[in-house]
């Protein structure tokens, strides 16, 4: 019974190969610039058309872009009371932590946990650090870029009152 089961499985594996086999040949079977498809070669080319109307480039073009304030880039810039009290907590939660560990034998079962709980306090605190590196950063490059604007900027000169020209 085991030899003819053998023998059965061994054929239908034979089958399915060489049914695979035959499928890739005719895969390579289409010229080229095309692929092939469930009705046969097709043309590979991309299908899809993308048109603009033409009052959509214009109004997409035509909005003035605003210009930084610098008053109130540096009021983004500075923490939030909160975040700031989020960042104590988790710095004193840390040093616990690690007060923790340093009493705890490496045989405690509690001994990983301590560990796994310490690396996320410090992913944390470092994603913190990125987000106010990142918000100080882009405060740095708002006030960098109104500084040139208004080096660019014409200077007006102002005439005193009453020296133009009366009619």
């Amino acid at each position: 019974m085991l030899p003819a089961l053998r023998s059965l499985l061994f054929a239908a594996v034979g089958v399915s190969l060489a049914g695979s086999a035959l499928a890739q040949g005719a895969e390579k079977g289409c010229p080229a610039g095309q692929r092939p498809s469930l009705s046969g070669c097709v043309d590979g080319s991309s299908q899809a058309r993308v048109r603009l109307r033409e009052d959509a480039s214009k109004a997409a073009s035509s909005k003035p872009v605003p210009k930084p304030d610098p008053a109130l880039t540096a009021e983004r810039a500075r923490t939030r009371p909160l975040e700031h009290q989020r960042k104590t907590l988790l710095i004193r939660e840390l040093a616990q932590l690690e007060a923790i560990l340093a009493r705890t034998k490496e045989s405690s079962p509690d001994h990983m946990s301590i560990i796994r709980r310490l690396a996320e306090g410090y992913a944390e605190l470092e994603s913190i650090a990125e987000r106010e590196r990142a918000r100080a950063q882009a405060a740095a490059d708002d006030l960098e870029r109104a500084a040139r604007a208004a080096e660019k900027a014409p200077a007006r000169k102002s005439k005193p009152r009453g020296s133009g020209t009366v009619m």
